[in-house]
């Protein structure tokens, strides 16, 4: 939302202004709120602080001086600032009345240069909301941390407590390093229409427009009248979920009745028969509906991961111990083919156990407004000794889908594996959640990923480095016993 700049006008000017801006909606357009927060572009001053905006010592380290300093960049852009030898850490904040149980928006850019935790600092770079009482106690925050060294938009989205009566909208630093802030704002959301708010929301955050070829006014000239004649919240998410189908996106629902739900499905064709696996492995040890490891017959290991979800570092650490006791194997096959995603972390634990160093498996970028930020790497770090470096094969295929096509990508980086099977679903979205005003929750992507040389991953996947067909209709499991060939040849060149 573009802050509106102080200028002067007539008294009825202003009030058209003020009252307009509230209240009209033009042509379908999204309704204009003028802005909560005062001076947000720290473009006034008086003597070294931003007008509006209280500049006080928010935290100390071994005494009170000298202080962290807070000034004005060339651009006008708010700079808080400390080194080693700081000792008093400035805050600067704005106090907004608010409303308990209405929604508010905090919005910015920022960006944190040459971040370092020294001695006895605390470790703070943020911006963040603070709800207090009448009696002024805090009874809630929320905080957006600021550590990438460009400018980046953040914002968050929080519902007032019912005993909150004010928020604070405070900017610290108390470590070595600059933090550069603007475009500071504070938006009562409840006053928002919720369809045109998310329609907004998606405009500026969906990251798969172009890929889809979708025009986003389409959707909103398609759903927006259905979905505010919706006589009911109910009514409003089945609009909303219809709209969502439009984009064929497996990263995309609507919460309904406290559950994810989505009229697109995203189905495919298996290309394993896990029962015949079953019977080809010995020595297996099963953790729940997770995982199941075992020992080929021909002595090679064989690990199935099947989700990354509910994964506590209990079960991670005994899914680790029993991969580390296959390494005596000749080589291991992991088999990702029915892997539904979850936490990617996860994936990178168990990864690094075969990773000799590091490597760029994967790369993504998000839509900031109009564009997209730079792409960023991700990297598998080399894991801690002993790591396994005899020959690999990853099987993989459509039912690998979301973070576990990240696991893949990640051995498929590795050199010493091969990926054999079908290429992966070819979903991957990163979703997160925007709470509309009306209280209704919608999930959509956020990033688009990419392989590790910048290639799309939407819509095409994963490709394996060997290809094998799967033929439904027999009771066999080639990519496996194809899985098992490979394994033979390679270590038997080895040897």
């Amino acid at each position: 939302m573009a802050t509106i700049q102080r200028q002067v006008f007539s008294f009825w000017m202003l009030v058209w202004l003020c009252f307009g801006a509230l209240f009209s909606v033009n042509d379908g357009e999204a309704q204009e709120i003028m802005p909560i927060l005062k001076n947000g572009n720290f473009k006034y001053w008086v003597g070294s602080a931003p007008r509006d905006w209280k500049v006080e010592i928010a935290a100390t380290n071994g005494g009170e001086l000298p202080v962290s300093v807070v000034r004005k960049t060339r651009d006008t852009n708010l700079e808080l600032f400390g080194d080693s030898k700081t000792r008093g850490w400035h805050s600067v904040s704005q106090k907004v009345m608010v409303t308990p149980g209405q929604m508010y928006r905090l919005s910015f850019t920022a960006r944190a240069k040459n971040l370092k935790l020294e001695g006895r600092q605390f470790d703070n770079c943020h911006i963040g909301l603070w709800f207090k009482n009448e009696a002024g106690k805090t009874i809630g925050n929320s905080i957006e941390w600021v550590n990438s060294d460009e400018f980046e938009n953040y914002e968050t989205t929080e519902i007032v407590p019912q005993q909150a009566k004010s928020m604070d909208v405070t900017i610290f630093l108390s470590k070595t390093g600059a933090l550069h802030v603007k475009d500071v704002a504070v938006e009562n959301l409840s006053e928002r229409n919720s369809f045109d708010y998310l329609i907004e929301e998606m405009q500026d955050h969906y990251s798969y427009f172009e890929h889809k070829r979708i025009d986003v006014k389409k959707l909103n000239t398609l759903f927006r009248d259905r979905a505010n004649a919706a006589k009911d919240k109910s009514q409003f998410v089945d609009v909303v979920a219809e709209m969502l189908a439009e984009l064929k996106d497996a990263h995309a629902w609507i919460i309904k009745d406290g559950k994810p739900y989505s009229k697109f499905r995203s189905t495919f064709t298996p290309n394993f028969d896990f029962a015949v696996v079953d019977k080809r492995l010995e020595r297996t040890t099963k953790f729940g509906q997770i995982a199941l490891l075992g020992r080929t017959k021909d002595g090679f290991g064989y690990i199935r991961i099947v989700s990354l979800s509910g994964i506590d570092d209990k079960v991670l650490n005994r899914i680790k111990n029993s991969v580390s006791r296959m390494f005596d194997a000749p080589g291991i096959i992991v088999d990702f083919r029915r892997n539904s995603g979850g936490n990617e972390i996860v994936a990178q634990e168990i990864a690094r156990m075969f990773a000799d160093k590091d490597y760029v498996y994967a790369k993504q970028k998000f839509r900031t407004g109009d564009g997209f930020g730079k792409a960023h790497e991700r990297i598998l770090s080399a894991g801690d000794k002993p790591i396994f470096t005899k020959p690999v094969v990853c099987l993989i295929g459509p039912g690998a889908v979301s973070s576990g096509e990240g696991f893949a990508l990640m051995f498929k980086a590795i050199e010493h594996c091969q990926t054999i099977g079908l290429p992966t679903r070819g979903a991957s979205g990163n979703p997160a959640a925007t709470v509309l005003p009306n209280g209704v929750e919608v999930w959509f992507s956020r990033w688009v990923a990419m392989n590790a040389g910048g290639v799309l991953i939407e819509g095409r996947g994963v490709h394996p480095d060997i290809e094998v067909t799967h033929d439904t209709n027999r009771p066999a499991d080639p990519t496996f016993e194809r899985a098992v060939e490979v394994l033979k040849e390679r270590t038997q060149d080895e040897k």
